[in-house]
């Protein structure tokens, strides 16, 4: 199956593909989150599938465009049929490596310093940078002003994607966290993890138990506790350890 990529080196000299590509890409990287900001609320309420259908707009573009990156390379590599397992190889080895080396720096890292947009922007910028890079080099941005006008690009298309609001009250290194307040309750309060409704008190009354769960856990207190009295308890759960009082 002949990939855009391959299909581009067939017809086109690979050498001066690359940065283009990578200029591309990092642009698409970069307008990944104001994707997100734009589509994320009229998929919101949509479940699993509105979180598949907002990774495949904001996702889809620049994967496709950095995926053509490998076989244009290879390209520039192939000189001889005969070193094709040579070349093809030894870039599956590099593509093995910089894989592992990048989920690990990503999950160990990269999600333990900073949050997911930050993460994105960085990215975005580096290989917009990396394209301009490429660009000069390949004689494709020549004269000063057309330089000036690619690092403006950059620093404009960063700029603007590190202003936009997120709607969050506090971004995670997973999730984006916000409080807000229930219309049929004056004091009650919902904490949303991205889409999800994660957790929910009445400040004007601690002994509303909103979600079917945190119900049934006070029907066991009641039921082995009767008397109305205040219960230290630690509760201990496969995403949290958390102490609480129920009373």
């Amino acid at each position: 199956m002949r990939t855009g990529g391959g299909w581009a080196a067939d017809f086109l000299p690979p050498k001066v593909l690359i940065g283009p590509l990578l200029a591309v890409g990092g642009l698409l990287v970069l307008a990944s989150k104001p994707i997100v900001l734009a589509v994320g609320p009229l998929v919101r309420d949509s479940g699993p599938a509105g979180s598949i259908i907002l990774v495949g707009v904001a996702a889809a573009a620049p994967v496709a465009v950095l995926s053509a990156i490998s076989p244009v390379v290879v390209k520039t590599q192939l000189r001889r049929l005969a070193d094709s397992g040579t070349v093809v190889g030894r870039f599956s080895a590099f593509g093995t490596v910089g894989g592992l080396a990048g989920t690990f720096l990503t999950g160990y890292v990269l999600l333990a310093t900073l949050p997911v947009s930050a993460i994105l922007v960085g990215t975005g910028a580096v290989l917009v940078a990396l394209g301009g890079w490429q660009l000069v080099g390949s004689r494709w941005l020549t004269g000063r002003r057309t330089v000036i006008g690619m690092v403006a690009v950059l620093v404009l298309a960063t700029g603007g994607a590190v202003a936009l609001p997120v709607p969050c009250d506090y971004e995670t290194a997973y999730y984006c966290a916000r409080v807000t307040d229930d219309s049929d309750r004056p004091g009650g309060r919902t904490l949303w993890l991205d889409d999800a409704e994660h957790s929910y008190v009445d400040t004007e009354d601690y002994g509303y138990l909103k979600f079917a769960y945190t119900q049934r856990y006070g029907d066991v207190i009641n039921a082995m506790w009767p008397a109305r009295k205040p219960v230290r308890a630690l509760h201990i759960s496969v995403v949290a350890v958390s102490p609480c009082r129920v009373g």
